[in-house]
């Protein structure tokens, strides 16, 4: 069943609006591991944020997630109006294999108020995505960590090929059988 993932901390489920001061572009995100291979085929960024997105590949968990990161997939996005919600880009599937490390990161000039949850450095687990930690700046362990949510697609299940394998000497056996007995006749 396709259905996005929220990365929503276990210890701060309603999260809270921030005044910002600051007025230049920021980077915030979420790092986190894989417990199970898991394709996504969007990003979503929510409440008061937007700008462009980067995924990536990381080394380790932590703290100084740009050394060695490789980039996966970026994109030049949006800005939310007053009235949207959630601002998804779609992205070409990819896959997020088990046990690698991944970090996904917005950046924009945050709106007049910005939405965050502050999991107070307590990493949590949201579905595959296991040891969820807020990131700033390309820093991990940060404590706050905007409203973030991916796309998992439907995978249609693919025979196996032993089935397959088996399928098509039952055919055979038909065709031979049938063709056996035209013969006779």
């Amino acid at each position: 069943m396709a259905d996005y993932v929220k990365f929503v901390p276990p210890n701060d489920p309603t999260g809270t609006w921030y005044t910002n001061t600051i007025g230049r572009p920021e980077s915030h995100g979420v790092v986190f591991q894989m417990s199970a291979d898991t394709t996504i085929d969007s990003v979503g960024i929510g409440r008061g944020w937007g700008g462009s997105f980067q995924i990536s590949e990381v080394t380790s968990l932590g703290p100084n997630l740009e050394k060695g990161a490789k980039t996966l997939r970026t994109s030049f996005g949006l800005f939310p109006t007053e009235q949207s919600y959630w601002l998804n880009y779609p992205i070409t599937p990819l896959l997020l294999q088990k046990g690698h490390d991944y970090h996904i990161e917005f950046t924009s000039t945050p709106g007049p108020q910005s939405f965050f949850y502050n999991n107070n450095h307590v990493p949590f687990n949201v579905g595959n995505f296991t040891s969820v930690d807020g990131t700033f700046e390309g820093l991990a362990f940060f404590s706050v960590l905007p409203e973030i949510q991916v796309h998992v697609p439907d995978v249609a299940a693919a025979p196996e090929p032993s089935s397959l394998i088996l399928l098509g000497i039952g055919v055979l056996g038909i065709v031979g059988f049938r063709l056996r007995n035209r013969k006779t006749d």
